[in-house]
Order: C-alpha cells, then sequence, then structure tokens
C-alpha cells in the first residue's frame, strides 16, 4: 500500500510540475507576446481604452497562428529537457531494456499504423456521441476550434509540432514518467486508466479530454506491449499524422463537388472503432510478469 501511495504521490507531483510550466509559459510569455504585438501595432492601443475590447484583441493575437506556435513550442521545450532528463536519469537504474525487434515487429508496425487512420473515424463517432450528449458543451469547443487561426501558422512548423516534437514530449510526460511510475505499484488497468484521465485533462477542454483520454489508454496499452516509449509514441505520431492525411484527400474531394452521405460516414465511423479493436487486440498477448518493479522495469 506504501508504495501504491507513492506512486501517486509522484504522479501528482508530475502533474503540478507540467500545469505550473504551462500557466507560467502562458501567462509570462504571452505578456511578452502582447507587449510586442502593441509595439509593432498589431494589437490596437485604443483598445485599451475599453477592457473588453482589449482583452479580445489581446486573445484574438494569442490565438494567431504565429504567438499560439511559439507559446506552444517554449512549454514543450521547457517539459521535454526537464522531464527528460528525469527520465533518462531514473530509467537508468535500472537494468531492463526491451527487446525492440520484438516490439517493431511488421505486425505491430501495420497494427499501429491502421490503429492511427481509422482511429480518427472512430473519434468521429465518440464527438457525435458528446455532440448528443453534451450539445452545450460541443458547441463552445466548435467556438474554440473556429477561433484558433490555426492556418495563419507555418505548415512545416504546425506538423513539426503537433505530429513530431509534441507527441514526444506528451508520452514522455504521460506514458513514460506517469503511467511507468504507476505501473510499478499497480497493475495495468488502474495504471493506464489514472495516466488515460489525466492525458485528458491536461488538455484543458472537456471535448478534447474525452476523446484524448479514451486514446490515452490506448497508447498505455502500447506502451505494455512493446515495453518502450517509442511504441507509443510512433503511434501517437501516426494519430497526429494520419488527421493531416485525412483533411486533406477530403478537402481535395469536396473541391470536386464529392460529398459523403451522413449515413455513409457513420457507417465508416462504426466500423472503424470495430477495425480499431481488432487491430489491438492484433498485438496478441506476450508472457505475463510479476508486477513490475525495480528489478522488473518499462523503460
Amino acid at each position: 500500500m506504501k508504495e501504491k501511495w507513492k506512486a501517486i504521490g509522484w504522479t501528482c507531483l508530475y502533474m503540478v510540475i507540467a500545469f505550473a510550466i504551462v500557466f507560467t509559459i502562458s501567462f509570462g510569455l504571452g505578456f511578452v507576446i502582447v507587449m510586442i504585438g502593441l509595439r509593432i501595432g498589431v494589437i490596437q492601443i485604443d483598445a485599451m481604452q475599453k477592457y473588453d475590447s482589449f482583452a479580445n484583441e489581446v486573445l484574438q493575437y494569442l490565438q494567431g497562428g504565429t504567438p499560439m506556435m511559439v507559446l506552444s513550442f517554449i512549454q514543450e521545450l521547457i517539459m521535454f529537457v526537464g522531464f527528460g532528463l528525469w527520465y533518462y536519469f531514473r530509467e537508468k537504474k535500472y537494468a531492463y531494456r526491451p527487446d525492440y525487434k520484438k516490439a517493431f515487429q511488421p505486425k505491430n508496425i501495420i497494427s499501429m499504423a491502421g490503429i492511427a487512420f481509422f482511429g480518427q473515424y472512430a473519434v468521429n463517432l465518440l464527438l457525435l456521441l458528446v455532440f448528443m450528449l453534451l450539445p452545450g458543451v460541443f458547441a463552445d469547443y466548435q467556438d474554440l476550434i473556429q477561433n484558433l487561426d490555426i492556418d495563419a501558422a507555418n505548415p512545416i512548423l504546425m506538423i513539426f509540432s503537433v505530429v513530431v516534437f509534441g507527441p514526444l514530449v506528451e508520452e514522455l510526460l504521460f506514458r513514460g514518467m506517469i503511467f511507468g511510475k504507476l505501473r510499478r505499484a499497480f497493475s495495468f488497468w488502474p495504471s493506464g486508466i489514472i495516466s488515460a484521465v489525466l492525458f485528458g485533462v491536461f488538455h484543458l477542454n472537456l471535448v478534447q479530454g474525452i476523446y484524448a483520454a479514451v486514446f490515452g489508454l490506448v497508447l498505455a496499452y502500447i506502451f505494455e506491449k512493446t515495453e518502450t516509449l517509442w511504441g507509443c509514441y510512433l503511434l501517437h505520431a501516426l494519430f497526429n499524422m494520419s488527421s493531416y492525411i485525412i483533411t486533406g484527400y477530403e478537402s481535395a474531394l469536396e473541391k470536386v463537388g464529392f460529398e459523403v452521405p451522413v449515413g455513409i460516414q457513420l457507417l465508416i465511423s462504426v466500423v472503424s472503432i470495430a477495425v480499431v479493436g481488432v487491430l489491438i487486440k492484433f498485438f496478441g498477448k506476450r508472457a505475463d510478469r510479476r508486477p513490475i518493479n525495480v528489478n522488473n522495469n518499462l523503460a
């Protein structure tokens, strides 16, 4: 019991540090960006005559492509350096290392690619359920997405952040640090569920948090199966990349006037959930291990 409470305590500490970094950078660097915006005239000084107008000007500016990317990248960079060094020295104490050849065998790579692609359509069904059960919350989520000026960001920087660097930082924190610590004291399901819920909470948005939590549980499962951080990172990167691929060809279809009927879209989402379930199972069973401890470690 002592080990379990200790693991929970460490988990809380990791989350506090992560949120402290996010909020400190958001407010601190956000203030600097706003001052620069005022200086160069992007934010109108006249707006300061009225607080509401000024607040809207600031919010719109910070939600623009470049400022948002700067904030996001600096937050991720600080967490990557801090948690990366912490994770490296923590794991270096243990002798266990994963069998990379077994972890990244062809069937696992194919499974992860399939989970990533069909998982995007499975998320659509989850979003539909949220829309039906929580229409007000979903409307707020749509407003948030529309207000974020993603198109204004440099596409190369956006892809780097969303596909390459962002997933690495999130996997380092939530699967490497949090799930890894919990897994030494708990069985898979408590460890996976706790880390997945915290992954959802970290997104600070209920709708995103719901599907992030579901995806977080899948990522924890992949981490458990591949026994390495690189397994869940690969899936996370493929999942994010597939969203760009799907958006690209859907936009191309719209330009030629082709629109998929709603019924077909719903069917595709339902089938995708089944496909994702089969692919997750496709990883197969491995030999059961004793509860993870200092002599039996996930790296």
